[in-house]
This record gives C-alpha cells, sequence and structure tokens, in this order.
C-alpha cells in the first residue's frame, strides 16, 4: 500500500534540493528531472535559476506542468528515455 500526503511543501523540498546540487559542487543549473509530475517543484527552482526539462509518462501530468509553463516537458517512459540532446547534470 502507498500513502500519499497530498499537503507539500514544495518549496521546502525544492530548497533542501538546491543546498544538496550547491554542496556537491555542481556548477550546471539545468535539470533532467525523470517523473515529473505536474512540475511543481520546478516553480521553484527555476525561481533559482534552473532550467528544467521534464520527462512523465502521464499526458495528464505533463500537460499541467506545460500551462505551469516553468519548464521544457515531454511525455515518455523514463526507463526507456534516451535524450537528443548531451545533457550535463
Amino acid at each position: 500500500m502507498m500513502l500519499y500526503i497530498k499537503i507539500k511543501d514544495y518549496e521546502k523540498e525544492t530548497k533542501i534540493v538546491n543546498d544538496l546540487l550547491e554542496k556537491s559542487g555542481l556548477k550546471n543549473k539545468n535539470i533532467c528531472e525523470f517523473g515529473c509530475g505536474t512540475g511543481e517543484h520546478d516553480i521553484y527552482l527555476t525561481k533559482m535559476d534552473y532550467c528544467i526539462h521534464g520527462i512523465d509518462l502521464s499526458e495528464e501530468m505533463v500537460k499541467v506542468a506545460i500551462e505551469k509553463n516553468c519548464g521544457s516537458y515531454e511525455v515518455a517512459d523514463i526507463r526507456y528515455y534516451k535524450s537528443e540532446k548531451n545533457m550535463m547534470l
């Protein structure tokens, strides 16, 4: 059984991700996000100057993410995904 709590602090979670990336010494601000869902984290990541490319299997989720206009998105199965770009993460 999986439990999902609807009340999430996306901003706090995004700050944690940013802190981890900064501590790791990464300078590149390009993120390829597998399983991006509706792109809620991306709203905060773009405010931190990250460039997001989200991938999700759900067309509905990707549609919502695109409507938020906070990154670029595509519908794809992450198990078989191959980027056409050379991304340095």
